[in-house]
Parts: structure tokens; C-alpha cells; sequence
């Protein structure tokens, strides 16, 4: 399963957006005030109850952690070549209001894989497996 995912890499735009909130996260004296409104802006209003354990995970493993995983992400290289070559069946899964990965990217993905189903599911943002667990795991029953 492919799951809100981008294949392509990150445009300079976005670097620069991703280095200075890594660099207002480590100079962060109130890291609940900043991580809240991205956590918002990930999960969709029908999942509002995952808000606050995201928020408290993201306090417990603090900006060093968020820094990481946005340097990675800064450091994905373009995976679309590869795609075509994937010769299993393969899910790929976005959801509907995901505002940080479009459905656009999770289109593309499913189109270049030629096994690949594309399933947009409805009231989620850009964390299904937490936003809507029982229909990511309906998705790899099937």
C-alpha cells in the first residue's frame, strides 16, 4: 500500500518552506503553540479527535524528530522513474481533504504502477491509517 504519497521530488518552493519551519521548530520556546496548526492543517475536521494525541506524540518526540523527517522528505529523489516497474498489485490510497499530498500526486502514482488501484477515501486529511484506520485495514483485507 501507498498511502498519501508523492513521487516526485520536492520543488525548490518547497525546501525553502520545509527549512524554515524546521528552523522555527528548533528555536520553538512553545512547541505545542506551532505544531498545532500544522497537525490541523493535516487532519481533516472528522478526525478532530486524533488532534490531540498527534499533538502529544509530536511533544513527546519533540522538533528533532519533525526536523528528520522533513529532511528526508527534502532528500527524496524522483521515484517516478520506478514506478512502472513495480509488478505487483499495489493500493494506493489518498485522503480526499489532504491538503499537504493533492490527490493529483496519488493519481500519478496509481497510473504509472500498472497493478495499482487508486482509492480516494472520503472525510480524511493526509493521515488515513490514523484518520480512518477500519477503512485502511478494509483495504488490505481485500
Amino acid at each position: 500500500m501507498i498511502c498519501d504519497s508523492n513521487a516526485s521530488p520536492d520543488t525548490l518552493e518547497a525546501v525553502t518552506q520545509r527549512r524554515a519551519t524546521n528552523a522555527a521548530m528548533f528555536g520553538a520556546t512553545d512547541l505545542a503553540a506551532l505544531a498545532a496548526p500544522v497537525i490541523g492543517y493535516m487532519v481533516h475536521d472528522a478526525a478532530a479527535h486524533v488532534r490531540q494525541a498527534l499533538l502529544a506524540m509530536t511533544l513527546r518526540v519533540g522538533a528533532a524528530a519533525y526536523v528528520r523527517q522533513n529532511e528526508a522528505v527534502i532528500a527524496r529523489h524522483d521515484l517516478r522513474p520506478v514506478l512502472a516497474t513495480i509488478a505487483v498489485p499495489t493500493i494506493v490510497a489518498v485522503g480526499a481533504n489532504d491538503l499537504m499530498t493533492a490527490v493529483a500526486c496519488a493519481r500519478e502514482i496509481s497510473d504509472a504502477i500498472p497493478a495499482a488501484t487508486l482509492h480516494i477515501i472520503p472525510a480524511c486529511g493526509h493521515l488515513p491509517p490514523i484518520e480512518q484506520p477500519h477503512v485502511v485495514a478494509d483495504l488490505i483485507r481485500q
